[in-house]
């Protein structure tokens, strides 16, 4: 066992913690090591059931029983071990080299950011954990790593409840993160120096939240915090802004959604300030219309610009295309596209569909000077079961053609999220990949891709 799991680096940790913590705790857990290293129980029988995974996970549920105050320690041990079972199942998919991967457990929406004045080299990558297969639970903890270009190390764990959103922003020089989950309150945090430390308690059920800074009249700044509401079996219900008091995010406005997923603040030059909601599901059906409002400072308000037809609406990304282009792309989960809209006549237009497979998230990013959109693909629709090994997409617009094309697909495992960022300390751009469902667990292995100069690998 332990000669097998020193050929994996992951595997090795995992199996460095649980000799430390077994070593402990050998009485209570009834585990050794005969003279020939191989794992037998206290009685001295050979324990061959505990070396399967599902074994080990039956191990450790007793020792949880039996060892109070050793839970955090258990529950990080049991999501890496199960996330190493899924990894394995899936070889197969595991074509990518990454020296960076992390184990998650239905893994969602992940944020990277760096600290100015930081002395250690590199940033924060936060992700949200949804839910555990292992444990069966939507109460498990969400990871706060960081990654330099070289090492990724936990940093932090953040107690959620089916975490899927993650949102970070600097104001009044503090660095914030705002974790959504649908089964609990969302959390405003702060950046203390080391770690993040509860802020504020936000709206239960938000699932997404996005930050803006609203310019008003004579030049003053307003700090907003949309939050997109998704609650059942009452769909249609109130997405909310908040504002910013000095102190604390307080109420601002209401606004109507129908089973909302995400929210996204953006200026069109000439046109104002919009704030995007995607509508996802109101009961019985995923074909609803997504809604663009935009700020009308006389009413001190944001009121109704257009529709958007969604099917599935996810998530919504604004950029500028050639620093002069508006385009809003929105995710549909339902309808196997991603579309974007260009900004036309006074309202947004259908420019492109992109084909996707179960599209969940989109990211604008530059690379090497020229506009990239990452899509995360979650699932193909077109086979039954739904296929879940299916690869995301990096895109790259063609400012002459005034389109996207395809440059890369990304393996996967029903990617719920792709985030690009650079680290400033190597000037190198990464991919942080989400990897979510198989189709039986969640617990699968995230990673960390780096571009080589024409790949993400």
């Amino acid at each position: 066992f332990f000669q097998r799991a020193m050929t994996s680096a992951p595997l090795a940790l995992v199996v460095l913690v649980a000799a430390v913590f077994c070593a402990a705790s050998a009485a209570e857990a009834g585990l050794g090591l005969d003279e020939a290293g191989n794992l037998v129980l206290s009685d001295g029988t050979a324990a061959a059931a505990t070396t399967t995974l599902g074994g080990l996970l039956a191990r450790l549920a007793a020792l949880e029983q039996r060892a109070a105050g050793r839970e955090t320690l258990l529950a990080s041990l049991q999501q890496q071990l199960a996330a190493l079972g899924a990894a394995s199942a899936h070889a197969a998919n595991a074509s990518s080299s990454s020296p960076w991967r992390f184990a998650t457990a239905g893994a969602r929406q992940s944020v990277y950011f760096e600290v100015a004045g930081d002395a250690r080299a590199g940033g924060i990558l936060a992700v949200a954990n949804q839910f555990s297969t292992a444990n069966s639970t939507f109460q498990l903890n969400s990871e706060v790593l960081r990654f330099d270009g070289v090492h990724l190390q936990h940093l932090q764990y953040i107690p959620t409840a089916s975490a899927i959103g993650m949102c970070h922003f600097v104001l009044d020089a503090q660095h914030y993160l705002v974790v959504s989950s649908l089964y609990g309150a969302a959390q405003l945090l702060r950046w203390d120096g080391d770690k993040f430390v509860m802020h504020q308690s936000l709206a239960f059920g938000a699932v997404f939240a996005d930050y803006h800074e609203l310019l008003v009249s004579g030049g003053g700044v307003v700090p907003l915090l949309a939050l997109a509401v998704y609650q059942f079996p009452a769909f249609r219900t109130n997405s909310s802004v908040l504002r910013w008091n000095g102190t604390y995010f307080a109420p601002f406005h209401t606004i109507p959604t129908v089973g909302a997923t995400g929210c996204k603040f953006f200026a069109v030059p000439g046109q104002g300030t919009f704030l995007a909601w995607t509508n996802n599901w109101d009961g019985s059906t995923n074909s609803l219309n997504s809604e663009l409002l935009r700020w009308n400072e006389a009413d001190n308000n944001f009121v109704h610009a257009q529709y958007l037809p969604t099917h599935g609406g996810q998530h919504a990304e604004f950029v500028l295309a050639n620093g002069t282009l508006p385009l809003l792309i929105i995710s549909n989960w339902l309808w196997d596209a991603a579309d974007v809209w260009a900004w036309g006549t006074g309202e947004f237009v259908l420019l492109q569909t992109l084909p996707s497979n179960g599209s969940m998230f989109s990211s604008a990013f530059l690379l090497q000077g020229e506009l990239h959109l990452a899509v995360a693909n979650s699932r193909n629709a077109l086979i039954s079961p739904y296929d879940f090994l299916v690869s995301s997409e990096i895109w790259r617009w063609n400012g002459t053609a005034a389109r996207f094309a395809t440059l890369q697909r990304v393996p996967a495992v029903g990617c719920h999220c792709l985030t690009p960022f650079v680290v400033t300390s190597t000037g190198r751009t990464y991919l942080a990949v989400s990897n979510t469902f198989d189709g039986t667990v969640r617990e699968q292995w995230s990673e960390i891709l780096q571009w080589n100069g024409t790949l993400f690998v």
